[in-house]
């Protein structure tokens, strides 16, 4: 489809090997990559999962589903999301930019197993939280991208280790028949902060204070830890009263 004086227009596609509607006015996917990931040595390592969300035609770029990019090696994954048509070459200046990591899960639960067994269930809940919050707080102010992906990698590698541990130790304190109660009393608060956090980010965000979100979650995050060490770390669990 061509913009031209506000109004669509159909323009004639065809598909390149990839899937990719190219026009025929000589654009190709490669010139397309070239402007929206760059000429870097990283941008071979990217892979457009789903190049037939973006239609290109001649002069515009606009997007049928968020385009989603992954780079395996150094494990991130961006989903851009564009609301309007823009000139293919400035795409990457538009619209919106979501970063995840790609650190597989699964296995920082395994190592949480293995330092709860030798340092203590709440031990290891606080200080592998710790430190990933303060990565949170510190890519707010980093000096560049890679100081930033260094950071969010690492957390995403500490951030999940207290989930297997905090609920070890929840259903430890608790009796048998006490443990469902336990588990809906723990898990509904951290449900409804995830609810409304987004509105508070989006407030923070409205109003310029764009590293506001990530400090204030990391000091958040500290103050939980601190305050579940303070009140946790003499109180044992029930297997160990029993013995």
């Amino acid at each position: 489809m061509r913009i031209q004086d506000g109004k669509f227009s159909r323009l004639n596609l065809k598909l390149n090997a990839a899937g990719v509607p190219v026009s025929s006015k000589g654009e190709t996917v490669e010139q397309f990559k070239a402007s929206f990931l760059g000429a870097s040595l990283n941008t071979a390592r990217c892979k457009i999962i789903n190049p037939q969300a973006a239609l290109i035609s001649a002069e515009k770029m606009i997007l049928k589903d968020p385009l989603v990019i992954e780079n395996a090696a150094l494990g991130y994954r961006l989903t851009y999301y564009l609301d309007e048509p823009v000139e293919f070459v400035n795409a990457i200046r538009k619209g919106v930019i979501r970063f995840d990591t790609l650190v597989p899960k699964g296995k920082e639960q395994l190592v949480a197993a293995r330092l709860g067994k030798r340092f203590g269930l709440v031990n290891t809940m606080v200080f592998t939280h710790i430190p990933s919050s303060l990565c949170l707080i510190v890519a707010a102010f980093a000096p560049n991208l890679w100081v930033v992906l260094t950071l969010l990698l690492v957390r995403a590698a500490l951030s999940q280790m207290d989930v297997p541990t905090r609920t070890s130790y929840v259903m430890a304190v608790v009796t048998p028949a006490e443990r469902p109660a336990a588990a809906s009393f723990t898990a509904v608060p951290r449900s409804l902060a995830s609810a409304i956090s987004p509105s508070i980010t989006g407030a923070m965000f409205a109003a310029g204070a764009m590293i506001a979100p990530l400090v204030a979650c990391g000091v958040l995050k500290i103050a939980y830890d601190l305050a579940l060490f303070a009140a946790f770390r003499r109180v044992e669990r029930r297997s160990e009263l029993a013995a």
